[in-house]
């Protein structure tokens, strides 16, 4: 595997990290570390483009990850989620999160929906 264009995808998270210094933003951008790790480590031949950005009729979108092999084009969103998560038949998510002796549960959007909007 190799990103386009030599890539280095650690110099354009650490930019982010020092841009917008946000705790979630942080979980995500570690999410994604983990996952370009493992593209990286990878064996099989493909090429990735990390965070694309793309303009059509004044709509804008953005993928984490693009994978490229001679068989298909694989479009990756990363999610950096932490506790228990549930998705129900429906496909609605709901996480369970334990903090000291508090539980919180909380529904949260479906991944797939902005994946959808995208493509």
């Amino acid at each position: 595997m190799k990103f386009i264009k030599e890539f280095d995808y650690s110099i354009e998270l650490f930019k982010m990290r020092r841009k917008y210094k946000n705790k979630l933003l942080e979980y995500g951008l570690k999410g994604e570390e983990r996952v370009a790790h493992e593209l990286e480590e990878s064996e099989c031949d493909f090429l990735c483009a990390y965070n694309i950005r793309l303009e059509h009729n004044k709509k804008r979108i953005q993928f984490d990850y693009v994978v490229i092999s001679n068989k298909c084009v694989i479009v990756l969103e990363v999610k950096n989620l932490y506790g228990n998560l549930y998705i129900d038949k429906d496909a609605n998510f709901k996480r369970t999160i334990y903090k000291n002796e508090i539980v919180e549960t909380a529904g949260m959007e479906n991944p797939m929906y902005q994946l959808e909007n995208h493509i």
